[in-house]
């Protein structure tokens, strides 16, 4: 089998090009890129030659003349780019790393600019099995060990403020099963002189060490390394594709964006994975938020995992800015806490002010759908005050209108602050509390709190201080429930779809509703635990997510036969929050 064969049946087999496409080569005037060139040509593709020049080496002109040329014999347009040597050495990271990243942005401008569908470049078997040793020697897992792939997206190198950022351009390597000695040898049939890369000699470069010295070692143990190592790649390949296939079919289960650079982890729904796709989750999880990052090590993988199975709230630094802070529920990976979402919490908005109770009844709007509805009950006869007594549990209170000291008012914990909790008047640091009942910390000074001019009246969810109690001599209470989003839910179906034979109270059916979604995942096991049609409540569900922006499926969600929709971790956790919070 010819080379030219060989490289058809590969870029076949991948589905690396599509006929029609253009395709963007990077040719740096090497054997390698000069093959890929000569073969793509060869094989009747549209062809573009880029060439970047990183000004580094004194012959890197005459190399960008050469391609230049070489790009005219065959007929092809060429785009050269010229780096200034500062911008490599003031970039802060290793010359090989700044001219890597620099030459993947370049492409991609190059791509846009010349509007190709795809760009290949010219890595080959050996530089494979160079890139499997590296890996390995670095401590990667599964993901690391695959190598190079032989297709990916090459969007994480389009700027910033770029238009096409999203556009999908693939990057492809179609010489991957394409050994050095076979380029070196099709170079020499063509009569063809590639340029040499003198830096490729510097073994101050960790991967040119690893060529010269390591691999040349190895060899002296087993002869077959290199065979053995691309066989590594291959299996790891597969094995990555039906994990990966699995951590995208639950992706969102386990964990959910709380903001526009951070995830969150469900502790519950994590732990109960096998422990690879646990770290594959990882993995998955960084490559979104660091899509640049090359050294993901096991050693990071596993400080995650050991931090979110503790379940202990505390805040551990990971690489780049990143950090991880983790509460009794979650492990939250991200660069800052002001822009995360909190959605299971009913938490104050950011900077909001106190606000005070009107006269009559009222209610105050938490974040992410929470409310505080009040009402206020003029004249408390003996049946009014057994209904209110009925109802007082962790979400809902009352108070004493005349036992209070001025206007009852929203605000959030200041310092000093107490809550009573005996009649004799002991009581309790409200941080202390919070803590307690194991609030996050960077959420405490956000939860809701309920105070008159001098007392602390209630953290609502939490504890209720003796101050201002009702009893069967209050003349006018003030009843205060803290509902929760799915709460609109529910007074929807009641009203909309629920007949009247349902044969069990409106808490349990509350509390149906949140199990059956957040136990089972399922619209159907949500339905049938309510006695009504499945389609009718992915309907309902649609239309109450539109209506109050909170979203418990999937927005590409399609109602199927068997309803079973996903679940968002943001609507997971608001279910959990219920859960919780209802008697």
């Amino acid at each position: 089998m010819n080379l030219y064969t060989k490289i058809s049946d590969y870029i076949a087999e991948f589905q690396l090009i599509i006929p029609g496409q253009r395709v963007l080569v990077a040719v740096s005037g090497g054997p390698d890129s000069i093959t890929l060139l000569d073969a793509l040509v060869h094989l009747g593709c549209t062809v573009i030659a880029a060439h970047f020049d990183h000004q580094v080496r004194p012959e890197s002109a005459s190399d960008a003349e050469y391609v230049a040329n070489l790009a005219k014999q065959y007929g092809c347009e060429c785009v050269i780019e010229r780096a200034g040597k500062e911008q490599l050495f003031q970039s802060g990271m290793s010359l090989e790393e700044a001219a890597r990243i620099y030459r993947y942005q370049f492409l991609w401008r190059a791509a846009v600019s010349c509007q190709a569908d795809v760009v290949a470049v010219g890595h080959n078997a050996d530089d494979q099995v160079e890139t499997i040793l590296m890996h390995l020697l670095r401590g990667a897992g599964p993901t690391g060990l695959r190598g190079m792939l032989p297709k990916t997206l090459m969007n994480q190198w389009a700027d910033p403020g770029s238009p096409e950022k999203n556009h999908p351009i693939s990057l492809i390597r179609p010489l991957l099963s394409i050994n050095r000695t076979d380029i070196m040898q099709h170079c020499s049939d063509l009569g063809i002189f590639p340029r040499w890369d003198s830096s490729n000699l510097d073994q101050t470069f960790f991967r040119n060490r690893l060529r010269h010295e390591l691999l040349p070692l190895m060899e002296t143990y087993n002869a077959g390394i290199r065979t053995h190592l691309l066989q590594i790649g291959h299996l790891m390949t597969e094995q990555e594709a039906w994990v990966s296939a699995e951590v995208n079919q639950r992706f969102y289960q386990v964990c959910r964006k709380t903001g526009p650079v951070s995830y969150a982890v469900l502790r519950s729904r994590f732990l109960t994975l096998p422990t690879a796709l646990q770290g594959a989750f990882l993995v998955s999880l960084l490559g979104r938020l660091l899509p640049e990052e090359r050294n993901l090590s096991f050693a990071v993988i596993e400080r995650i995992i050991k931090g979110i199975r503790t379940g202990k709230p505390r805040r551990m630094p990971l690489l780049s800015d990143f950090e991880l802070i983790q509460t009794a529920e979650e492990g939250i990976i991200c660069t800052g806490i002001d822009e995360l979402a909190f959605p299971q919490y009913p938490l104050l908005e950011t900077g909001s002010e106190a606000q005070y109770l009107k006269n009559g009844s009222d209610e105050f709007n938490l974040g992410y759908g929470w409310k505080l509805l009040v009402e206020v009950f003029p004249a408390v006869k003996s049946d009014t005050y057994k209904n209110i007594v009925s109802e007082l549990n962790p979400v809902c209170a009352a108070f004493d209108m005349d036992q209070l000291d001025g206007l009852i008012r929203l605000r959030g914990k200041l310092q000093g602050d107490r809550i009573s909790f005996d009649t004799r008047g002991l009581s309790k640091k409200v941080s202390d509390v919070l803590m307690e009942s194991r609030v996050p910390s960077i959420l405490r000074n956000r939860w809701p709190l309920l105070s008159d001019q001098v007392s602390v009246l209630w953290l609502p969810g939490l504890r209720r201080s003796t101050q201002a109690r009702i009893s069967r001599t209050t003349k006018t209470a003030v009843l205060v429930r803290l509902t929760h989003p799915l709460e609109t839910l529910r007074m929807d179906l009641s009203s909309e779809l629920i007949s009247g034979e349902m044969d069990f109270p409106r808490s349990r059916m509350d509390k149906a509703l949140a199990a059956a979604l957040y136990m089972k995942g399922s619209v159907s096991t949500a339905a049938f635990e309510l006695g009504i049609r499945a389609d009718l409540l992915f309907e309902f569900i649609h239309e109450w997510q539109q209506r109050t922006g909170i979203h418990l499926l999937e927005p590409d969600g399609d109602f199927s036969t068997d309803g079973s929709c996903t679940i968002t971790s943001e609507g997971m956790q608001i279910l959990m929050g219920y859960l919780k919070l209802v008697p």
